[in-house]
């Protein structure tokens, strides 16, 4: 069963990049369930202190989650993060942390919508 158009992640590649293998699948999406709130978590961190590179290495770490689950909207979020970050634009990370929160939000209720559909 397909997703929606305006879908947060590609469940379809995801099961094709893990050869619809289920406990793969399973793994990646529990590991990406610990990780993502305490990344966020020290993301927001690394903007109060004005800290770049604690930003950066974050930004980054969870960038490469989000890809693995081919999550577009909110890789698209980390990047504008990491660009605000880089040129040093404080005063407009804390919007854009705020935009990659709901976005990751959005994507563990589709997370959780798909899985629910594929053992339905």
């Amino acid at each position: 069963m397909s997703l929606a158009i305006n879908s947060q992640f590609d469940i379809a590649a995801l099961r094709e990049a893990v050869a619809n293998d289920k406990d793969l699948l399973r793994k990646i999406i529990d590991l990406f369930r610990r990780t993502s709130q305490e990344n966020l978590a020290e993301l927001k961190l690394a903007i109060q202190n004005r800290d770049g590179k604690a930003l950066a290495a974050k930004a980054h770490h969870l960038k490469g989650s989000l890809l693995e689950l081919f999550a577009k909207d909110a890789v698209e979020q980390v990047r504008r993060l990491e660009s605000l970050g880089q040129s040093a634009l404080w005063d407009e990370l804390g919007q854009q942390w705020l935009a990659l929160d709901h976005s990751i939000q959005k994507l563990v209720l589709e997370i959780d919508a798909a899985l629910l559909q594929r053992s339905a």
